[in-house]
């Protein structure tokens, strides 16, 4: 078997030792850009047994940029029995409360309620909103991704008050 002398050392430990730092700064970059999202919002195109298809955008305070409807994407929604399922139904103001504000409304200052939902319950409130919101959660990294079993998900319809002994609310 060959020896490697001492030359050769010479031109081996600097070159091993050159390529072991170039990866450590490689590896230090692209974890640095690598875009991390929890968190998926959008509204549901269609519902297939447990499968969730829905269209909207991953959400992440580090790249608020991933929001831009340019980045809109498909994704399936697995929901299994880990999965925190939640049906918020945001409360409409009534016809009489609507004229006293000129017929403005903020959705985010709506009443709202919320309870444990099943996908026969997003089934039955798809028959009367056929695209409702969704946003779902997980403890993973899911950007990108085009199936997504996420730790809560939560989708949202608007109820009129005089219709909501329809949905069960």
């Amino acid at each position: 078997m060959a020896s490697i002398n001492l030359n050769q050392r010479l031109i081996i430990i600097p070159l091993v030792g050159a390529v072991i730092v170039a990866g450590a700064i490689w590896f230090f970059i692209a974890s640095r850009n690598r875009i991390v999202s929890h968190e998926f919002a959008g509204s549901i195109t269609k519902v297939e047994g447990s499968l969730i298809y829905a269209t909207g955008v991953f959400k992440s305070s580090e790249h608020p940029e991933i929001t831009a409807g340019d980045r809109v994407v498909e994704v399936q929604i697995i929901i299994d029995s880990d999965t925190e399922f939640i049906k918020t139904t945001l409360i409409r103001p009534t016809q009489e409360e609507l004229r006293k504000t000129d017929y403005i409304f903020y959705p985010d200052q709506l009443a709202k309620e919320q309870k444990n939902a099943t996908i026969e319950d997003l089934l039955y409130d798809m028959k009367f909103y056929p695209h409702p919101e969704i946003t779902v959660k997980s403890s993973k990294n899911i950007f990108n991704k085009s199936k997504i079993t996420p730790d809560q998900a939560d989708y949202r319809i608007m109820a009129v008050p005089e219709f909501r002994s329809r949905l069960g609310t």
